[in-house]
């Protein structure tokens, strides 16, 4: 009964194998995925041991000192932790529901709009900021306050300027 089962298993396989060399192309296109799955998922790991260590830039991450629990001991003894700790937790919180209904919100206001070149524009707008950076935003919108869109060399740049 034991040799059976043995040669059943050795038999499926067999079985997997054979269909696995048939199917060479897929395992062929699956690599490119593996690689970034690696790469963006599993690689970064690495740079948690910098958590453990005396970090030090010149020497690396496995030149530096190993302190253990240390660098932990002091963030949570530090007096400040606590209330960061909480403004953070609470600044997601309030991101996550605020952002999540405000979306819905704006959603149902927006398919209620009969005009849609406003509707268009209103969609485009909520939108800039998902696909470009806030600097260009700031550049573009000061320029356009400005009113000659031209960028001179001695311009008082929006996002340096002091008043």
């Amino acid at each position: 009964m034991v040799q059976r089962a043995q040669l059943s298993r050795w038999r499926k396989t067999q079985v997997w194998f054979s269909k696995l060399s048939k199917q060479w192309q897929l395992l062929v296109m699956s690599i490119p995925l593996l690689m970034l799955i690696f790469v963006f998922n599993y690689f970064p790991l690495w740079g948690w041991i910098m958590a453990f260590q005396n970090y030090k830039v010149n020497k690396g991450i496995f030149g530096s000192k190993f302190v253990g629990f240390d660098n932990f001991r002091t963030l949570f003894a530090d007096e400040q932790f606590y209330l960061v700790l909480r403004n953070t937790l609470s600044m997601g919180f309030l991101n996550l529901i605020f952002g999540f209904i405000g979306a819905i919100v704006l959603a149902l206001l927006l398919n209620e709009v009969r005009l849609t070149f406003f509707k268009r524009t209103i969609q485009t707008i909520t939108y800039i900021p998902h696909f470009v950076s806030w600097v260009v935003i700031a550049l573009v919108s000061g320029e356009i306050k400005q009113g000659d869109m031209k960028l001179q060399p001695n311009d008082v740049w929006i996002l340096t300027s002091t008043d």
